[in-house]
């Protein structure tokens, strides 16, 4: 292997396994799968690694910058071999995709570390073939997915509670917009108080006819010093009667007065146009 394919060939590979984990979790449910992949990437960090120490010895003097491969290289051993013997929570971690994220975060840092030692050794970049072309775009489609998929979560959620907003708004003003029945059943409720007074009126005049009575039979005879006194009395309750007479005429007045009030408001809450009336317009 010459100095430009170092660490070239089993990164790619590492990569293209990553990408399998992260864009086909919804396949991959056999253990088959996973062990196979287990093992492709245990194999390819195993050279990966050689590749790396092959690379940093070819460097005659010390590193401008000095790049740590051994513990990122470790961790994704570690998650390869999680691959080749997987129990239920790796499966569950598998398809939830966290593994795979997990897993492309780790590549992605080996990735730059290898980047920074190959500019270092050899003056250029890792040269990714067409096929690894390829796989960045699907990388690429898969985090606008993403992207997408997140950015169409906040928007409904912006618009969920947009309506609820405008839900609750349109119940209020619903529920406390003028309307005809209110009215209607005040209405109802004077009428039947001017009622109650009408029936109190004409008792009232039932005993001013009876003590009017009683006055003039006392005034056409000579009268006595008790049936004086009695004649007082009688004088007095029917000034009683004649204030209580006064009042309930002045309050059925007022509430006929209330009524007429209410009717004409009525007629203005059928003139007015619904939209106009929710928004008090």
């Amino acid at each position: 292997m010459n100095d430009i394919e170092l660490a070239v060939g089993a990164l790619t590979e590492i990569r293209k396994d990553t990408l399998l984990l992260s864009i086909a979790k919804e396949y991959l449910y056999e253990d088959l799968f996973l062990i196979k992949i287990g093992k492709n990437i245990e194999h390819n960090i195993s050279k990966l690694k050689d590749d790396i120490t092959v690379l940093k010895k070819k460097f005659p003097g010390k590193f401008e910058v000095e790049v740590e491969t051994d513990s990122v290289l470790e961790k994704i051993k570690a998650t390869a071999l999680t691959l080749i013997d997987p129990n239920d929570d790796i499966i569950e971690n598998f398809r939830s995709g966290e593994l795979g994220r997990k897993l492309e975060s780790d590549v992605k840092s080996i990735s730059d570390a290898v980047k920074i030692i190959r500019v270092q050794v050899l003056g250029k970049r890792v040269s990714y073939t067409r096929e690894d072309a390829i796989l960045n775009q699907f990388t690429r489609l898969k985090d606008i997915g993403r992207s997408f998929a997140h950015t169409l979560i906040l928007v409904s959620k912006i618009l969920v509670c947009i309506i609820l907003i405008t839900a609750t708004a349109f119940v209020y003003l619903y529920y406390t917009m003028e309307r005809e029945e209110p009215l209607l059943k005040e209405i109802t409720a004077i009428q039947s108080l001017i009622s109650e007074r009408q029936i109190s009126l004409s008792q009232i005049e039932s005993k001013r006819e009876e003590i009017s009575k009683e006055i003039k039979s006392l005034e056409k005879k000579d009268m006595l010093r008790g049936e004086k006194i009695a004649l007082m009395d009688l004088e007095m309750e029917i000034q009683k009667l004649n204030q209580e007479r006064d009042k309930h005429e002045a309050e059925i007045t007022t509430r006929n007065k209330e009524i007429a009030d209410k009717m004409e408001k009525i007629e203005e809450i059928k003139k007015t146009p619904f939209i106009k009336r929710l928004l008090r317009q």
